[in-house]
């Protein structure tokens, strides 16, 4: 990283813990306003992955079920960090959650609003969670032992969703979105990869589990089921619908734009090797 992009990163994340101890008073009121609501709360959902790799769709699917909570970056292992109590920091989830609805559901240029469903509100409130794939693994990759600082937390099971991405199409998007090479995004792509394998060295098999992108828009009803299941929520047809309604048949390619040279190609497929959940995964597939 250079000088420039380092000091640059020191402000931000100073900034980001400023707002972060500024929330808390709302966070307490809020508690303390929902407090039956959360204390209902069966399961804490946790996503793990990778910038750019598709996690806010998943995640706004979850978030649209009638009993569940999934908020949108709120980078939730921050606050376990900083020692914010369940109730805080679920009253902050909740309060994300709507604030992704005022936009109508919108980031990187796509729509995640699902009709007829309950995105921004619930009925009861079963699950709750946060999706912020690439932070959470950033954080675990430096601390893996917040894993165990969340569960106490949370004091409910913790369940991980681990969303994969073919990595040439992964990398490809990064580098174009945040201006990088593609030797960087190569380089901020395994980093995160390191920081995925620390956290699934923690888990419990019960406690996770992997979702590939591909497969969730093939067959997004399968999918979804496949992860309510996993989170105890049950799907009814018309949720599963509407769901499906805004996938895409098929992820984006941008492998094929990003200028790809062969020995970019075969040194990223020889790092591949080292993390099993990357099996598979080719530049053709």
């Amino acid at each position: 990283m250079s000088r420039v992009r380092a000091l640059r990163h020191a402000v931000l994340e100073s900034a980001r813990v400023a707002r972060a101890y500024a929330s808390y008073p709302r966070a307490a009121v809020g508690a303390l306003r929902r407090r039956q609501d959360f204390d209902r709360v069966e399961r804490f959902c946790l996503f793990l992955g990778y910038s750019r790799s598709g996690h806010t769709l998943p995640g706004a699917m979850l978030s649209a079920h009638s009993n569940a909570v999934v908020a949108h970056e709120l980078d939730v292992l921050r606050y376990v960090e900083m020692g914010f109590g369940r109730d805080a920091i679920f009253s902050l989830l909740c309060d994300r959650d709507r604030w992704f609805c005022r936009r109508d559901c919108e980031w990187t240029g796509y729509s995640y609003a699902i009709p007829n469903q309950w995105q921004g509100r619930y009925e009861t409130l079963r699950v709750i969670g946060d999706k912020k794939g690439a932070m959470t693994s950033r954080r675990l990759g430096r601390r893996p032992s917040l894993l165990d600082e969340l569960r106490r937390t949370v004091q409910v099971p913790i369940r991980i969703l681990h969303v994969t991405r073919n990595p040439f199409d992964n990398i490809a998007t990064i580098a174009a979105r945040r201006n990088r090479s593609i030797d960087e995004a190569v380089e901020h792509y395994f980093a995160l990869c390191d920081g995925v394998q620390d956290g699934l060295r923690r888990l419990d098999a019960s406690e996770l589990l992997q979702v590939r992108l591909e497969e969730l828009l093939s067959e997004p009803r399968v999918v979804l089921g496949r992860m309510c299941g996993f989170l105890g929520l049950t799907p009814t047809p018309a949720y599963l619908d509407d769901c499906a309604s805004i996938v895409f048949s098929s992820p984006s390619r941008t492998r094929t734009k990003a200028g790809y040279s062969k020995d970019q190609r075969a040194r990223i497929q020889e790092r591949m090797v080292g993390y099993r959940f990357l099996d598979g995964y080719t530049f053709e597939s």
